[in-house]
């Protein structure tokens, strides 16, 4: 019984914060310096192809992490938990 109401506890924590840093998120894009560069971002064809290219690097990067998690299966990245540096 008691690890139910940790549970609902900590699920309604959880929730709170979510809503609070949505809410964050939400007043930074409504500023009026937020909204000026977004303005700028749109009608600068340079920036779009920047973000165009580290949206294709990362997708690059994803396929890559996927394909050697494939090949080695028993194997963690060094960002995982558990990690153990072999050198």
């Amino acid at each position: 019984m008691h690890e139910n109401k940790f549970e609902k506890d900590s699920l309604r924590q959880i929730e709170e914060l979510q809503e609070s840093l949505l809410f964050g998120l939400f007043k930074f894009f409504k500023r009026g310096k937020v909204k000026k560069m977004l303005k700028k971002y749109e009608n600068d064809p340079e920036l779009q192809a920047l973000t165009s290219d580290w949206n294709k690097q990362s997708q690059r990067l994803q396929k890559a992490i996927k394909s050697y998690k494939r090949k080695n299966k028993g194997k963690k990245l060094p960002w995982e938990k558990g990690y153990k540096f072999e050198g």
